[in-house]
């Protein structure tokens, strides 16, 4: 387990050593601070893979469903933990904007934003 102590604060995080690629990997791209959040493993609610808790304090944790982690593989993992870090690192919102994509035939999420996980195939297509 990786404990992260944030410049200029004195909160401690944990980050699940699991989580932890895809945050580092996060914080390059996108070039925003992911110190302070806490990421973590739990059993979330039937349907709900990970979740974004922002707290009245600041702090903010990213909670991903044990069991459904499980299923992925690594770009929907990658997917997925962009999507929860897209709200606690950069406070976006939901984005349930479709574009059409001639390689399917048919509308596709325009954003890793979007409410619905959408799979490897489509974020592939426009990653």
């Amino acid at each position: 387990s990786l404990v992260l102590v944030s410049c200029g604060k004195d909160k401690q995080v944990y980050v699940d050593p699991e989580l932890e690629r895809f945050a580092l990997e996060f914080e390059h791209k996108m070039n925003v601070s992911v110190s302070d959040i806490g990421m973590s493993f739990t059993d979330l609610s039937p349907r709900v893979m990970g979740l974004c808790t922002r707290y009245t304090d600041g702090r903010r944790d990213i909670q991903i469903d044990i069991v459904e982690w499980g299923y992925l593989n690594d770009l929907e993992k990658e997917q997925l933990m962009y999507h929860e870090l897209g709200h606690c690192a950069m406070d976006l919102s939901h984005d349930a904007t479709l574009v059409y994509d001639p390689n399917y035939n048919r509308d596709i999420p325009a954003s890793i934003m979007n409410p619905t996980f959408f799979g490897k195939a489509y974020y592939w297509s426009l990653y």
